[in-house]
């Protein structure tokens, strides 16, 4: 590819923690997204309607901030630095649900298939992917001290996947007993040996994926998020009602989240103590030790991360529910929106260019990696260009453990239940011989939907319902008139046939 290397930025200055929620500063606005009001809010929106949904932020040193997301069919990941927004290339079409680095030129994305990529400042590298996990967290207080957390979401064949990073490359621990099988969703810590891993149905875990002590906690809820300073931690989750945690003298302590949000998705602390909590229908809510308040929403789309940045915080998200498009990121501090370009280095798949040295060989050009396949509207100044064809990515098949979820109460969160071939004698009742049909209530034998089908937690109604996958409304002949085919929840990743008055209940 003759293409000159990319300038390396200027350097910036030391993070410099100038947000100062306490004295409420507000920022000049721009129109919210989706007709809310923001103009009395502190956060704004910077960048909408981008072609896959955003599920993490991180922000170097140097200022040069990343995030990554996408769709069932594709990766998506954005950098601002400088010279203002790129698109890149991640070397992978698997949706990617978590970043973190430790420079602007050493980041790391995780997600679905266990993929794990590197952006060496030039292009990224994928050095994994495979197998049915979903890679939800990745965090490291060095890069000789990554730990990439997950599972398989799943009722039926649920498991978890701890991974460590090594001299000799990723290898697997066995951070939970065998008779444990809850899937992780992200780590956080303070150092190697204090690292706090959180997870579906209550799970809480500090120390090292070795040598994990599990909290016994009040909330059997999903825990999507850990993060903190120097002194302070929080944990957010839930799925029918928001999880906040705050630790206290060595405690857990559950705190109250202000109005009304059905599950918090992200938390960030910076240095200062300043907090901020995110969730769907836009929520952001604001504070420190413990003690919160909602600011007004910019967007009512749902948020999925928050990180600290030098000049304040940055939320991102997306339709979280439904099409997992429509990625939005939000400011609250001093970040420009402007048009998105493409990088000028593409990625290399997994056993792709073996001979790394050799930049750009056998690999393709950046200027013909789409052409156009992407469409779709992308946001003002969003090129197609650039990303990898969507057909490319596993033929619409994803990954089983997608859905960043868990059992609330008992209710699977699901979009992700493994239920294999139907028990026809599991369930009794005169259904075809036990065996689910479509749109018929499977939480109490989530394995016996008949065949094509598997359990699905449905978020709006709050139940199983058994339904298969699809592309398009026509396929779902079979669940009645006005069936739609969407997503069945917040965090899911295939779209499912719904029957009419499960379409849009409580979305």
């Amino acid at each position: 590819m003759a293409q000159a290397e990319k300038t390396v930025e200027a350097g910036r200055a030391p993070w410099v923690l100038a947000l100062a929620l306490a004295a409420g500063c507000s920022m000049p606005m721009p129109p919210g997204d989706g007709g809310v009001d923001a103009g009395t809010s502190p956060w704004r929106v910077v960048l909408a309607n981008q072609p896959g949904a955003l599920l993490s932020a991180w922000e170097s040193g140097e200022g040069v901030l990343y995030a990554v997301g996408g769709t069932a069919s594709r990766a998506l990941v954005l950098r601002h630095d400088d010279d203002g927004w790129w698109e890149m290339d991640p070397g992978t079409s698997r949706t990617l649900w978590w970043v973190h680095g430790f420079s602007k030129d050493d980041v790391w994305a995780v997600g679905a298939s266990g993929v794990v990529t590197h952006f060496d400042g030039t292009r990224w590298r994928v050095e994994r992917e495979g197998g049915p996990a979903t890679l939800f967290g990745v965090f490291g207080t060095a890069p000789s001290a990554l730990v990439a957390v997950g599972g398989v979401v799943s009722v039926s064949a649920p498991a978890p996947l701890v991974l460590r990073r090594t001299a000799s490359g990723w290898g697997e621990v066995a951070a939970l007993p065998a008779t444990d099988a809850r899937a992780f969703f992200k780590v956080w810590g303070r150092s190697p040996d204090d690292l706090v891993l959180v997870g579906e149905r209550g799970l809480l875990g500090r120390g090292t994926p070795e040598r994990l002590t599990l909290a016994s906690l009040p909330v059997t809820d999903r825990l999507t998020t850990v993060h903190g300073n120097a002194t302070e931690t929080y944990v957010v989750g839930g799925l029918q009602r928001p999880v906040l945690l705050r630790l206290e003298g060595g405690q857990w302590k559950p705190l109250a989240a202000p109005g009304t949000p059905q599950l918090l998705n992200g938390v960030a602390v910076n240095g200062a103590g300043d907090v901020v909590i995110a969730g769907l229908d836009g929520y952001l809510a604001e504070g420190r030790a413990g003690d919160f308040t909602q600011a007004p929403p910019v967007t009512n789309l749902g948020l999925h991360a928050v990180t600290p940045t030098s000049t304040g915080f940055v939320a991102v998200g997306g339709d979280l529910v439904q099409t997992l498009g429509r990625g939005v990121v939000l400011a609250r501090g001093a970040l420009e929106g402007g048009a998105v370009r493409r990088w000028p280095h593409a990625g290399v798949p997994l056993d792709a260019g073996a001979d790394a040295g050799v930049a750009d060989a056998g690999l393709p050009d950046a200027g013909g990696l789409d052409g156009g396949a992407l469409d779709g509207g992308a946001d003002a100044g969003v090129t197609d260009a650039g990303v990898m064809d969507a057909g490319l990515a596993d033929a619409g098949l994803a990954d089983a453990g997608v859905t960043d979820a868990g059992v609330d109460a008992g209710l699977t969160d699901a979009g992700v239940i493994d239920a294999g071939v139907a028990d026809a004698g599991a369930v009794d009742g005169g259904m075809d011989g036990g065996v689910l049909g479509p749109g018929d209530d499977c939480g109490m034998a989530p394995a016996s939907c008949g065949p094509g089908m598997m359990c699905w937690f449905v978020f709006g109604p709050f139940r199983n319902y058994c339904a298969g996958t699809c592309t398009d409304a026509a396929e779902c002949g079979g669940y009645g008139a006005g069936a739609c085919c969407r997503l069945p929840g917040p965090q899911a990743m295939e779209n499912v046939c719904l029957r009419a008055d499960h379409c849009d209940a409580g979305m």
